[in-house]
């Protein structure tokens, strides 16, 4: 045997009997965490009071909804489709509306543009609140302001789509936006130059494809909203829904799927173009 196979076969021989290292703090860890999700399975299955013989009781009722969910009324496309055109202008009018004032916020509380810094702390913590509550909640609280229908709607989403824009724009500002702020503050140029003229047009790509995205959720929760009576296509589902017309709901949902999936193309498309035009 040659020298050169002694040596392989020696370090083959010694991977073999490579002795593993157990870490005991990993192990412990990994341990009580497998013990603790086991405890709260049990604790939330005896909490909720599942009653599994109720599902199988009820399977054939399950299979039957299938069934008719699988058929779906083909006559209702076009009311669908014009609800469903519906929930894309409120979701625009909502979103460019909520764009108008999240953008100055977004100025006011970046750590790097923010003019009064105990003010950008309590915009935070404002709209930390306003995102903490349920989009449906605020929908709500629209439709009580001034009633059911569209308008509602763009009211029920323009808190949280605010909060949601200031504090994603607010952070593109705060990764891109030092190297112009410090050219033109040693310049003197003021506040607002710097940041509606330098910023703004330096970040405009990032702004664009964030809104583009921030379009498509506003979509999906501008349906939800429909479905708690605000309008769009939402609403015309949950009164399929309602009224155990499953056919008809059927074709509400392959409305949706379509359009949504359209609007993710159309907006991840836009996202690519923009970054490559970069």
């Amino acid at each position: 045997m040659r020298p050169e196979d002694l040596t392989l076969t020696t370090s083959k021989q010694a991977a073999r009997k490579r002795i593993r290292v157990k870490h005991g703090p990993t192990q412990r860890q990994n341990r009580r965490f497998i013990v603790g999700a086991t405890i709260l399975v049990f604790v939330s299955l005896w909490y909720v009071k599942l009653d599994f013989s109720m599902f199988v009781a009820n399977i054939d009722k399950t299979y039957g909804i299938i069934g008719r969910l699988l058929n779906p009324n083909w006559t209702l496309a076009l009311p669908y489709l014009t609800s469903f055109i519906d929930t894309l202008a409120i979701a625009f009018v909502a979103l460019l509306t909520a764009l108008l004032f999240a953008l100055p916020i977004a100025y006011l509380t970046a750590s790097n543009t923010a003019p009064f810094p105990k003010l950008a702390r309590v915009l935070l913590v404002l709209f930390s609140l306003i995102r903490a509550v349920p989009i449906t909640i605020w929908g709500l609280v629209g439709a009580a302001s001034i009633g059911f229908g569209s308008q509602a709607g763009v009211l029920g989403l323009f808190l949280p789509t605010i909060s949601y824009l200031a504090k994603i724009l607010a952070q593109r500002i705060e990764e891109a936006g030092y190297d112009i702020i410090e050219a033109m503050s040693s310049s003197g140029t003021p506040w607002i130059v710097m940041v509606f003229r330098g910023l703004t047009q330096e970040l405009m790509p990032q702004l664009i494809a964030t809104v583009a995205l921030r379009f498509e959720l506003t979509t999906s929760e501008t349906i939800s909203l429909g479905m708690v009576g605000i309008a769009g296509i939402g609403y015309t589902l949950n009164m399929s829904i309602g009224t155990y017309n499953f056919e008809n709901a059927s074709m509400g949902i392959l409305i949706i799927f379509m359009g949504m999936w359209i609007t993710e193309y159309t907006t991840r498309r836009m996202v690519s173009w923009i970054r490559k035009e970069r």
